[in-house]
C-alpha cells in the first residue's frame, strides 16, 4: 500500500491493525523497507 502524503510519501508498507475510527480511520502500517511502522490516516494511503 503506497503513502501518498506525509515524510513517507511514495514508500509503500502493509497494513498491521486498524488504530481508530473518528476522525477518520487511522492504521498502523509496517514500512515496507524495513524502517518501522507508522500510525497514517486513511487520506494518507492510495
Amino acid at each position: 500500500m503506497p503513502f501518498s502524503a506525509g515524510p513517507d510519501a511514495g514508500k509503500g508498507g502493509a497494513v498491521i491493525s486498524l488504530e481508530k475510527l473518528e476522525p477518520e480511520p487511522y492504521y498502523l502500517i509496517e514500512l515496507g523497507d524495513g524502517s518501522g511502522d507508522r500510525l497514517l490516516a486513511q487520506s494518507q494511503l492510495r
